[in-house]
């Protein structure tokens, strides 16, 4: 009884990777799954890409937030600047104005992409005799051993199938890395902490040091470090979706289910500490400037 819970629980593994596999790797397993299979696997696939829009259009919207209140408070801050120093940072922070609202773009087009792709995928269905007209010239037997199985399983080829099938006759290879390795590292979107995180940790640090120095007036770091906190949480965001979400339905899953949501919950903890120290930096530099 239990061998046949941890199957079951192995299983729910197995359809999560094997639909990035199939869909987004490109890889044409054999044997060919079966119809069932490959409506689970449509399911995460849409759920997949549905998060990766909510994701994105929250990351834009905090962005985009974070932009209109540092813009309202650049005026009154950097007023008064005089020093060398207080002009540098305001042309960093102008800078980095610039960055953030070229990542708020990137995030409203990628929410845009992944909604439309998530509004495309279903279990529909394509006719064999318009499959035929497609792939009446493909030489890849790779693709043609699919489309036999599939007429062998007595089944019709569902469309989400049929543009792999397409993508692959076209000359598109599939990844050479498609292991467990490979499908962790796209459900997290990072490896541990990244450079993002590390140079705001070091931009606190530099506040703290700017902060102290004389004829300085630490208001000026304000702007910088909410920017930065925005960009933070616009990051955390994509982590907590995929725990709370679960689009690839990992929860309740078996060991290599539950490996990968720890990897999740690990990738919080990098985040939330970046994010708790700009928030304790910019509250000491705002209570230094009053």
């Amino acid at each position: 009884m239990a061998a046949a819970e941890d199957q079951h629980e192995d299983r729910q593994y197995a359809l999560a990777h094997g639909a990035w596999r199939q869909f987004h790797a490109l890889h044409l397993d054999g044997p060919v799954p079966s119809q069932p299979e490959v409506d689970a696997r449509l399911v995460r696939y849409q759920r997949g890409h549905e998060t990766e829009a909510i994701g994105n259009f929250g990351a834009a919207t905090v962005l985009l937030a974070g932009i209109g209140k540092v813009l309202a408070d650049m005026a009154g801050v950097f007023g008064h600047a005089g020093s060398a120093l207080e002009v540098l940072i305001f042309l960093l922070t102008c800078a980095l104005l610039v960055t953030v609202g070229i990542q708020s773009l990137t995030h409203l087009r990628r929410a845009v992409e992944h909604r439309r792709l998530a509004q495309r995928i279903g279990t529909e269905s394509v006719s064999w005799s318009k499959i035929d007209s497609m792939f009446a010239d493909t030489r890849d037997p790779e693709v043609r051993n699919y489309l036999r199985a599939v007429r062998a399983q007595g089944r019709p080829l569902r469309r989400a199938e049929a543009a792999v099938l397409l993508e692959r006759s076209r000359g598109r290879e599939p990844f050479g890395d498609a292991g467990d390795d490979a499908f962790a590292h796209y459900v997290r979107g990072r490896s541990g902490p990244t450079r993002r995180d590390m140079a705001s940790a070091l931009a606190c640090l530099l506040a703290v040091a700017a902060a102290r120095a004389h004829e300085f007036d630490p208001a000026v770091l304000v702007p910088a470090l909410l920017l930065l906190g925005a960009w933070a949480f616009a990051g955390l965001l994509g982590t907590l979706l995929q725990l709370v979400l679960d689009p690839w339905a990992l929860r309740g899953g078996g060991p290599r289910a539950r490996a990968l949501r720890l990897l999740l919950c690990g990738d919080v903890v990098p985040q939330a500490a970046v994010i708790l120290a700009l928030v304790a930096t910019t509250s000491g530099v705002a209570g230094l400037a009053g």
